[in-house]
């Protein structure tokens, strides 16, 4: 075997690596994917227990009208704040991950 064969094999086991682990990271993001379908219904069904609660709290409120608003009108905003927090993470992650999937699918061109 020539020098040159050698570095042919040695390059194309190394490419068949390479493959072999973009498939892997592929295959992770899909699994991502279904972890957000189920995520996603979690989320919904948080929102709909919220909202009921919101209304039985207010029809059972010991406190004034106003001032139940005013408490639901609060924790609301803050809940919002929180989720649109966790929302900007979610995506920062999503966006790191498809940015290392792109740099490695220019290291295999």
């Amino acid at each position: 075997m020539t020098i040159i064969n050698i570095i042919h094999e040695i390059s194309h086991e190394y490419q068949q690596r390479i493959k072999v682990n973009l498939k892997r990271q592929v295959s992770y993001c899909s699994f991502k994917t279904i972890v957000m379908k189920d995520t996603s219904k979690i989320l919904i069904a948080l929102g709909a227990g919220l909202a009921i609660g919101g209304i039985l709290g207010v029809l059972f409120a010991p406190d004034k009208g106003s001032v139940t608003r005013h408490k639901i009108a609060d924790e609301t905003k803050k809940l919002a704040n929180k989720f649109d927090r966790k929302i900007k993470l979610g995506k920062e992650r999503l966006q790191e991950e498809f940015s290392k999937l792109n740099e490695m699918e220019e290291e295999l061109a």
